[in-house]
């Protein structure tokens, strides 16, 4: 893929899914600027801007091991974090715009227009599939020119994830009808479980790191070898989670 994107970009997609072992090869042609292919003794220059994308928080996973520090650091130059479709309402008529015509442009034959009562839905919307979903339903439309089957498929999706949300509720709660502003406000102040999850995370990991590092005597190398992270992750993580002799 370098070759074939020599002077020019190389978009590495989900960049979070690559094995550790790949990111040490990685690591390796970014540095170095050259690579051999498999089986070959000449070195080939790599000439390529690489741009990497990921739907998933990259410190944590440094955090878990599960992603080189020193590789993020070598790809996050310069970082562009990309909101959700449900919290950039406000492009969903562009977004949509763009798909309908590179449609009609596939097949001009297709009449892909989109009627206000459907772009309402669309605006209503959470989108939990992201821009790939609007894609999705966009192509659907195209398929089966029924405006008004989609319309309820959206409104259905809609109702069960109100349904959802309804579950969440205490049972008095539900039962009696009560739900007033006070305890929204409470439920507001919840952490989300991704927060739980990673506080959680953090937790375990310094009382692991902690009882490594005191039955090798704080040798750092030694406890990164049993914790099977490099020793530059847990140099980060011993500051991270402010350890001390």
């Amino acid at each position: 893929m370098f070759e074939y994107a020599a002077g020019g970009c190389l978009f590495l997609d989900e960049i979070g899914e690559l094995p550790v072992f790949l990111q040490a090869k990685l690591l390796q042609g970014l540095q170095d600027r050259f690579f051999h292919r498999l089986g070959g003794q000449k070195e080939v220059q790599v000439h390529a801007r690489v741009i990497a994308a990921t739907n998933q928080n990259m410190e944590a996973e440094i955090r878990r091991g599960n992603f080189r520090d020193d590789l993020y650091f070598r790809l996050s130059t310069v970082s562009i974090h990309i909101p959700p479709l449900r919290e950039r309402k406000e492009d969903i008529p562009l977004i949509t715009e763009h798909f309908v015509q590179r449609i009609q442009n596939k097949t001009p034959e297709v009449d892909c227009s989109i009627p206000d009562s459907l772009m309402q839905l669309f605006m209503e919307y959470h989108w939990p599939g992201n821009v790939r979903e609007l894609e999705n339903y966009l192509n659907r439309l195209s398929i089966l020119g029924n405006p008004l089957e989609l319309e309820n498929a959206i409104r259905q999706n809609i109702q069960l994830s109100q349904k959802d949300d309804e579950t969440c509720l205490n049972p008095d709660q539900k039962k009696n009808g009560i739900f007033d502003a006070g305890t929204s406000r409470e439920l507001e102040s919840f952490p989300s479980l991704r927060e739980v999850r990673e506080q959680t995370i953090k937790k375990v990991e310094k009382e692991v790191i902690s009882r490594v590092l005191h039955q090798t005597r704080w040798n750092r190398k030694k406890t990164s070898e049993i914790l099977k992270i490099s020793y530059r992750a847990l140099l980060y993580k011993i500051k991270e989670l402010n350890l001390r002799p």
